[in-house]
């Protein structure tokens, strides 16, 4: 019988074997100059093509050894797992989600006898978030190494499509007041419109919030911890005199699940045919009317707009930067790119505001951790530091933060010059790279 696989060494990359699929035609690193090693990772592949019936088995009988569950595992441990790990209302949102139905046809189906038409029995009738939470379990499993391989590679995933956003316009918030039988419940939609807060923020305010003298209210974010100052007026101010003047503002409300708090706005909204908006849709409105009455940019865009992966980047005049020491240079942006091709201090430009006042926080990665591991060679990665005249306290530099793990430094700056995001100040050239000694690093010291 003809094999499939051919084995063959390269004498450039350190001398490594490689295997060449003469039906898909393509070749695949056996990561290995060792010809013992890559003579058994050949044969296995031969062999397995030869005898596909006992592929799994003598997958199974391998993986055992090093992982006694594996063979037992379902997919609900993950589910579980994960659980676990959150807290708050994350955890509960979690907990929420992994009860969905759909998961039932893979809920107790063993993680290592999982196929693609598994995934994609779930996906079919599913929802937006049932691909969310499904790609997240997936993946933790990956990571946990209980899944020795994808079961749907990234580029087949069903793309990820979520329903348009909008604000709640004023016709419709007080159509949905005037049918709103409930007291608390009609407040608490009032205050809404009012403050522009999340739900749980406000379904967790308390009459000791309410600042009278001043006529202020301020309450910790739940989301971030940062504490919001509102002022209200005398609208604001009727509709407060009328909730409780000590402990929660919102009792009931305080203790039904967020889900709740949303499921009771939806079925308002149904009844008034009012369709495209939620809860949230309340902070769309806020913002959009802060700005147009000429509100301080950072207040309009504090409600609707959290930072994540970038930086804040302020040009000079801007009303955040008032009475401080950057308010007539901008607020200075460290821009990180990578140990050999440095970094830059930046100033944010007018066309800041574009990006609602924020820049990349770093150039982005162009490979995934995995990926890096598995292309990238650990001698070239160490020897570039020696080139660059780079000390790190590394034996062995982490390959997957290695700079060729990382997007091109300089096109990542022009594209933010060309867009009239930000200027650059100065170049920042790195000496020396510490790494924490955390084992996940493997390498580090």
């Amino acid at each position: 019988m003809r094999r499939r696989f051919r084995l063959y060494r390269r004498k450039k990359n350190s001398g490594r074997y490689y295997i060449h699929d003469d039906v898909m035609g393509k070749q695949d690193s056996l990561g290995t100059s060792d010809r013992a090693t890559a003579l058994r990772l050949y044969h296995s592949r031969n062999e397995a093509e030869q005898q596909p019936a006992m592929n799994l088995q003598i997958a199974r009988a391998y993986l055992t050894a090093g992982d006694p569950a594996i063979a037992e595992r379902t997919w609900q441990v993950p589910m579980d797992e994960m659980a676990k790990l959150k807290r708050g209302a994350t955890r509960t949102r979690w907990l929420v989600a992994i009860k969905d139905k759909a998961f039932d046809t893979i809920r107790h189906l063993p993680v290592l006898e999982t196929r693609p038409e598994h995934f994609l029995r779930v996906l079919e009738n599913a929802k937006v978030s049932t691909n969310v939470y499904l790609r997240r379990i997936h993946n933790f499993a990956l990571e946990m190494n209980w899944l020795p391989w994808p079961v749907i590679v990234e580029a087949h995933w069903p793309k990820i499509v979520f329903k348009d956003k909008r604000a709640i316009t004023w016709e419709e918030h007080q159509s949905i007041i005037a049918r709103e039988p409930n007291p608390e419940r009609k407040a608490f939609y009032q205050v809404a419109w009012h403050l522009g807060a999340s739900q749980s923020d406000l379904a967790f305010l308390e009459a000791e919030n309410v600042d009278w003298e001043a006529r202020v209210i301020s309450f910790a974010r739940k989301k971030t911890g940062s504490i919001a100052l509102m002022r209200f007026d005398d609208d604001l101010a009727e509709i407060l005199r009328a909730l409780p003047k000590d402990g929660p503002l919102f009792p009931y409300l305080r203790r039904v699940r967020a889900g709740d708090r949303s499921t009771e706005f939806h079925q308002r909204c149904v009844g008034l045919g009012i369709k495209g908006i939620s809860l949230h849709s309340y902070r769309y409105s806020w913002a959009e009317r802060a700005k147009k009455a000429g509100y301080p940019e950072r207040f309009a865009q504090e409600a609707p707009v959290h930072r994540k992966g970038a930086t804040r980047a302020f040009p000079a005049g801007h009303p955040s930067l008032k009475d401080t020491p950057f308010a007539a240079t901008g607020h200075p942006i460290l821009l990180p790119g990578n140990p050999t091709a440095g970094s830059v201090i930046m100033v944010a430009d007018a066309g800041a505001q574009v990006a609602a006042y924020s820049v990349n926080h770093g150039a982005g990665r162009c490979m995934g951790r995995k990926a890096a591991d598995r292309a990238l060679d650990q001698k070239t990665v160490d020897d570039e530091f020696v080139a660059n005249d780079i000390l790190t306290n590394c034996r062995l530099y982490p390959k997957d933060e290695a700079p060729a793990a990382y997007k091109d430094f300089d096109a990542v700056l022009d594209s933010v010059k060309l867009a009239g995001l930000a200027s650059e100040v100065a170049r920042l050239k790195a000496r020396f790279v510490i790494k924490d000694a955390d084992s996940s690093l493997r390498g580090a010291a």
